[in-house]
């Protein structure tokens, strides 16, 4: 049997430059879908997209979060989640908003594509 034969019936998929997404630790992401849930009951889903000076407040929000386990409080008060899901998602939003900054410029009257 050629070696071209043996690949046909194993078979093939060219995927090995793709982001693999089977090594997202599931239960900080578990926990990232709490901590969006909980925000969503609080404020609306998806509200932080809306957000004034949102790189700041969010850049400080992460800061906190870290600060409190840092001092030892494993657990938001508030929410009843841990505040390092907290700070991830605080750095999903900072990522997020870096990457539309990138995008788009701020024009005085809206944003526009660069």
């Amino acid at each position: 049997m050629s070696s071209d034969n043996k690949e046909l019936r194993m078979g093939l998929k060219y995927d090995s430059e793709k982001p693999r997404y089977d090594l997202l630790p599931a239960n900080a992401i578990d926990d990232l879908a709490k901590i969006l849930t909980f925000g969503a009951k609080k404020y609306a889903p998806n509200s932080w997209q809306q957000v004034e000076n949102a790189l700041e407040r969010y850049r400080a929000a992460l800061l906190r979060h870290t600060f409190a386990i840092q001092g030892g409080e494993l657990i938001d008060q508030e929410s009843k989640l841990p505040h390092s899901a907290h700070a991830m998602c605080c750095a999903a939003f900072i990522n997020e908003i870096e990457k539309f900054m990138s995008l788009y410029e701020w024009k005085g009257d809206g944003y526009y594509l660069v």
